[in-house]
């Protein structure tokens, strides 16, 4: 047997209503709460970034710095012939090359006659 299904134009009017209503609205809520979360997220990963981003240009243009410092005080202690200040800042690693630059030094090598550097881009 045939089952019919009767449906009035109300009924109808009615069903299309109850689906596109309430149900329909409250998914497109969660998707706009979705996307403000997600660009909340965003925003924040990016700041977050930038901050860290920042700090280590900081670190790196302070290690620069020092490096430079440090090598000029070399330089300097070379044209000066400062054989005490130039055994303070050498490494004590290899001994030989340590007392070689010693000897250098104590002789005012012409090779370390140079000008001091007046920018970082030039060591």
């Amino acid at each position: 047997m045939a089952d019919f299904n009767w449906i009035s134009e109300e009924d109808q009017i009615a069903l299309e209503a109850g689906k596109s209503g309430p149900e329909t609205a409250a998914v497109g809520r969660r998707w706009f709460w979705a996307a403000v979360l997600l660009a909340l997220l965003a925003t924040a990963v990016g700041f977050v970034y930038d901050r860290i981003q920042g700090r280590a240009e900081t670190a790196v243009a302070a290690v620069e710095d020092q490096l430079l410092a440090s090598h000029r005080l070399v330089e300097q202690a070379f044209r000066q012939g400062d054989v005490e200040l130039l055994t303070s800042l050498l490494s004590g690693r290899d001994g030989a090359w340590s007392a070689a630059q010693q000897l250098l030094a104590e002789l005012s090598h012409p090779i370390w006659n140079m000008t001091p550097l007046d920018e970082p881009g030039e060591l």
